[in-house]
């Protein structure tokens, strides 16, 4: 017991932060820049962005043609509403086709100081908000985020902490400043940031301006979600793509009435398989055990920060992709800062009330949480999971099937920028920085290079729903009468027209 009360009381803590930050940029950038040079990055949807990127660079909106046939958008932004590619433009090709990956893991790191930050305003003590910070960058989410490509909602979690703090020191500006990047970050991120401010509200209903500018913020978050799905993603498409919930409706209206009209459905798709198929069984119940374990089970004490959390778990347990139910991916992300924020809370409150078990609190959450990371990077029950994208302790990580990863590289790289390019999902992103980028077997007339996998059983979507198709497709790129090889060996087949 003295001994965790000196770690806790060690101001030495302080000048070891950078460490921390070094550390842990170490680890993400090991998990996420590996999987990219290994081609375990994909079209969708780090090529996508990169597309994007090249759009705006050049002063013209992304016209994305990389978005398959059945998926018909006009502007990337009818897809996903979010103008955090604008800020980052200017830098967003520093480092290739790396620059988003390398992007997204400092704004984490920036999230993790943010944690720091608002831990250690609250506590006075740099060591308590040392440990609290661990403990963000312990979460699975991150592992699960930076392990898959890039993407702009983990931009705009990041942003979370600062609010928070920001809104406690009563700073207007910076709060302001951060609560907008939060909700144009992706438009569901605007629903969330309604949520959140609502939640902040209720944290603060004594303090009149606290809870005046948290409710200013949770309706301007409303009305900007609503504005997106409402007005501007009809000019730009047939429809919003993902609103996918026949659980609850088939739109917004039924979907309101059935959680209001039978609760015991929602209440249900919290925990249980929806969908006719069993591959989805015990997939949420892994998800929720794991949030508990991970810090979630402290907000229980805290209800408000559950309350900020209700869209989260509304878009990611019933939705029809079984796929968003586990704990891979992205879709865990906005989870973070909310555990470790209410986590700190509810250890505050404790230790006030000179609880004897609250010192525990810290070490037990990075006791638990590493724990729970390490068996979700291993074998989660989610489905499609590849042990080789997050387990970078493992030789597996580093491995590859590719023969020769470098040519690869080599051949991809001598594509001229201004060529039209069809290519397999995983070698798109290194092909996308440019006007016009097709994903294979999307193969136009005007299209001058193509790139895939020489592999007759391909295991990529969209090949796999289609390997008669591929097959033919390998037999007819070997013509050297209508295709120059670049680079064909028993890997790739990579070809330029004729």
């Amino acid at each position: 017991m003295k001994i965790l009360q000196t770690i806790l009381n060690w101001n030495y803590w302080e000048k070891y932060l950078w460490v921390t930050m070094l550390f842990w940029g170490f680890i993400y950038s090991i998990i996420s820049l590996v999987n990219h040079y290994n081609f375990r990055t994909y079209g969708f949807d780090l090529g996508i962005f990169i597309n994007e990127i090249y759009d705006y660079q050049h002063g013209h909106w992304n016209d994305p043609t990389l978005y398959y046939k059945s998926i018909y958008v006009s502007n990337l932004l009818a897809d996903h509403f979010s103008i955090t590619s604008l800020f980052i433009t200017p830098i967003a090709n520093v480092l290739g086709s790396y620059t988003l990956l390398v992007i997204q893991i400092i704004a984490i790191l920036l999230g993790g100081y943010g944690i720091y930050k608002y831990v250690f305003y609250k506590s006075n003590n740099k060591a308590t908000a040392h440990l609290f910070t661990f403990h963000f960058f312990c979460i699975w989410g991150v592992f699960s985020a930076v392990s898959y490509d890039f993407h702009y909602n983990v931009i705009g979690t990041m942003c979370v902490p600062y609010i928070f703090l920001y809104l406690e020191q009563k700073k207007w500006l910076k709060f302001t400043l951060f609560a907008f990047l939060l909700i144009t970050s992706k438009e569901n991120m605007a629903l969330w940031g309604a949520f959140i401010g609502l939640g902040l509200a209720w944290l603060h209903y004594k303090d009149k301006s606290i809870r005046s500018a948290s409710l200013f913020f949770a309706f301007v978050s409303i009305a900007h979600f609503l504005f997106v799905l409402k007005i501007f993603v009809p000019m730009f498409a047939e429809r919003y793509n993902h609103f996918k919930y026949a659980l609850l409706g088939n739109t917004m209206g039924e979907t309101i009435k059935t959680m209001v009209l039978q609760p015991i459905i929602p209440l249900k798709g919290l925990f249980f398989n929806h969908l006719p198929n069993t591959i989805g069984n015990n997939i949420k119940m892994e998800s929720n055990i794991v949030f508990l374990l991970s810090g979630g089970i402290l907000l229980f004490w805290r209800p408000q920060y559950l309350f900020m959390l209700l869209p989260i778990f509304t878009q990611k347990y019933f939705n029809n992709d079984v796929i968003k139910w586990g704990t891979k991916y992205q879709y865990c992300i906005e989870f973070l800062p909310i555990i470790a924020l209410g986590s700190y809370t509810v250890y505050e409150h404790w230790l006030i009330s000179k609880k004897r078990y609250s010192t525990y609190i810290p070490i037990s959450l990075l006791l638990t949480t590493s724990i729970c990371t390490i068996k979700i990077t291993q074998s989660p029950i989610s489905v499609y999971h590849d042990r080789a994208i997050t387990t970078f302790w493992s030789p597996t990580h580093y491995a590859t099937d590719y023969k020769n990863v470098a040519a690869i590289h080599t051949a991809l790289n001598s594509i001229p920028i201004e060529a039209v390019v069809s290519a397999d999902n995983c070698f798109v992103p290194h092909v996308a920085y440019r006007d016009t980028v097709y994903l294979f077997p999307d193969v136009r007339r005007e299209t001058d290079y193509i790139a895939i996998k020489n592999d007759t059983t391909p295991d990529l979507w969209p090949n796999k729903d289609n390997p008669a198709l591929t097959k033919k497709w390998i037999k007819e790129l070997q013509n050297t009468a209508i295709y120059t090889p670049v680079l064909v060996n028993e890997d790739v087949i990579i070809v330029k027209k004729k």
